[in-house]
């Protein structure tokens, strides 16, 4: 660790030191039951590496609305809403899992190695898709002659 970080991990007490596990969870099999809907970490909790639990929590509400403006069953309704989002949630849940194998391993050679290697490319379309706003599935308006 660069100065000053290891002299103020000396210098605080063990005690004072709070330490809380991340936990990796398997994908929940169904979303919703029935007129009951989850969503952000409820229904696909995420390891916090990508910064994109509120990021997703909202996309699910905008999906939530979506599916509950198109009308017909509640029940239907909160179905479509979340095979809109199952995709892309379970893709963020994969890449920080991923990002977190990567950046807490204790082979650090190895992995700046592989960053350094990577072209700028590949990189910058790994962003451009974890970055990528959800294809919403929202009802179009019906065209006027």
């Amino acid at each position: 660790w660069p100065a000053p970080t290891p002299a103020q991990l000396g210098a605080t007490p063990p005690e004072s030191v709070l330490v809380n596990r991340i936990l990796r969870l398997d994908p929940l099999p169904a979303w919703t039951r029935g007129t009951v809907a989850l969503l952000g970490d409820a229904a696909h909790a995420m390891e916090p590496n990508l910064g994109q639990g509120a990021a997703q929590a909202i996309e699910d509400a905008e999906a939530l609305l979506a599916a509950l403006r198109g009308g017909g069953e509640l029940s239907d309704m909160l179905s479509a809403y979340a095979a809109t989002r199952r995709r892309r949630a379970r893709m963020f849940q994969r890449q920080s899992s991923r990002f977190a194998r990567l950046a807490l391993s204790t082979h650090a050679a190895p992995r700046d190695l592989m960053m350094r290697l990577s072209p700028e490319v590949v990189r910058g379309r790994m962003m451009e898709r974890l970055l990528r706003r959800h294809a919403s599935r929202r009802p179009t308006a019906a065209k006027r002659d």
